[in-house]
């Protein structure tokens, strides 16, 4: 998360190296009561920069991070008000009254809570601290505001700051604790969610919208495995030896189905539709299909040669009954003869 401060201090001490000046500063929050910042400038490339020495007064802006109690700020703007000979030390009343004034985007941890005249909630932020190369310092951030100023009302009747919404706070650094660190609200920014969600949904539908024939398929599947009975089996003749007419043999050792299933006829209909597609899915579809009797078997065992059904066999047995009721006949004759 970003953070940003303002303030204005006195040159302490200085290091001066190829790429950055380094040191200790201070400013004055009240009369005498003076703050250490641990201060970094690192020197604009290829691009003039600002001189400033021991004992000048300068307008620091930059990254600010407090970490165990300490102050730090990443100088990306520098101005010098008061330049001064090193050698003179400033007064007190010389200095001006500066008090840090930061902007951080944090996260609330705490719902306000109001105690006297003033009204706080906590929050944190995770921060580089760029003067330390610290990566991850979590910042506990205790803010806080007047209870009746009219300028935070807003806060108050729409019940804004709740756990896990996201805010830009501005405001005066006016304490550390080992605790938190004290702000004074000065400005709250919302951060509304509704624009991320309203990418993610976006981005959803558009991934829906592009799925491959592959996830259609499995989709189907997942489907057709959960939920459709199953399939009978159909035996179907080469097309060289059955009319166009005939209509397949259902197994009935397949498992059966209602009445309400679609006609069966349908299938085979639809397999001769697909024969000219050439998509993906159009091939898996087909491969789904129960498979046609194979060309190598037997003559034989092709459907044809059993097509007749239940009224052929039955006529069958009674041509064989009647021929072997001939035979008896027959033989009877020939004993009343003799």
């Amino acid at each position: 998360m970003s953070s940003h401060a303002t303030v204005i201090i006195v040159i302490v001490t200085k290091d001066d190296f190829n790429s950055l000046t380094q040191s200790f500063t201070k400013y004055q929050m009240s009369e005498n009561d003076f703050k250490i910042i641990h201060w970094k400038y690192f020197y604009p490339f290829n691009q003039p920069y600002t001189e400033f020495s021991v004992g000048d007064v300068v307008m620091f802006a930059g990254k600010f991070v407090v970490e165990n109690l300490e102050q730090h700020i990443a100088v990306s703007c520098a101005c010098v008000i008061v330049s001064n000979d090193p050698d003179h030390e400033f007064q007190a009343e010389e200095i001006p009254l500066s008090i840090p004034h930061s902007m951080f985007l944090v996260l609330v941890t705490r719902e306000p809570k109001e105690h006297g005249e003033s009204t706080y909630f906590d929050a944190g932020c995770c921060l580089y601290n760029p003067c330390m190369n610290s990566k991850n310092v979590h910042m506990k951030l205790r803010i806080f505001y007047p209870t009746n100023t009219s300028r935070y009302s807003y806060l108050r009747a729409n019940n804004s700051i709740k756990t896990g919404r996201t805010f830009v706070v501005s405001g005066f650094i006016r304490r550390m604790t080992s605790d938190f660190t004290i702000v004074e609200l000065t400005d709250l920014d919302f951060v509304s969610n509704s624009v991320i969600k309203n990418v993610q949904t976006s981005f959803s539908s558009v991934a829906s919208d592009n799925r491959s024939d592959i996830d259609l398929i499995t989709e189907d599947i997942e489907l057709t495995t959960s939920r459709a009975p199953k399939r009978p089996r159909i035996l179907a003749s080469r097309s060289s030896k059955q009319g166009a007419s005939s209509s397949p043999i259902i197994d009935e050792s397949a498992a059966s189905f209602s009445s309400s299933a679609a006609p069966i006829n349908t299938i085979p209909k639809t397999v001769q539709n697909q024969k000219d597609k050439k998509k993906l899915s159009d091939l898996a579809l087909n491969c789904l299909e129960q498979p046609v009797m194979n060309d190598t078997h037997d003559d034989d065992v092709y459907a044809e040669d059993v097509s007749e059904g239940d009224d052929d066999l039955e006529l069958l047995r009674e041509q064989d009954l009647e021929v072997q009721q001939n035979k008896r006949n027959k033989k009877s004759s020939k004993r009343v003869k003799k």
